[in-house]
């Protein structure tokens, strides 16, 4: 396994074991879905300076993300959280506005 191969390999494994999505690994990197995505897939070279900011998306370091499981600290926890609970909310809302149509 080349080295590239690793890094798409592990960037995506943490990212899922987070049950972080590749939109939100984009806001928190400032990069495209796409280059996510493509990144995952082994496409790009990546630099350190996007290797960089992986890693801090993730919040992790270069040795946690070679060799270690995804740990997820508690504020990414909480974060992860409110974000489903924002999801949650907004999926009430729109069944409480059909359920009423619906009566």
């Amino acid at each position: 396994m080349t080295l590239v191969q690793a890094i798409s390999k592990n960037v995506k494994a943490r990212r899922t074991k987070m049950g972080m999505s590749q939109k939100r690994l984009s806001v928190l990197t400032r990069l495209t879905i796409r280059y996510i995505s493509r990144l995952e897939n082994e496409a790009p070279n990546i630099t350190v300076e996007v290797l960089e900011r992986i890693l801090k998306g993730l919040d992790c370091t270069l040795q946690e993300l070679m060799f270690e499981k995804a740990k997820v600290s508690n504020e990414k926890q909480l974060l992860l959280l409110e974000e489903a609970a924002t999801a949650l909310k907004k999926t009430e809302s729109v069944f409480v506005v059909s359920n009423s149509v619906l009566v």
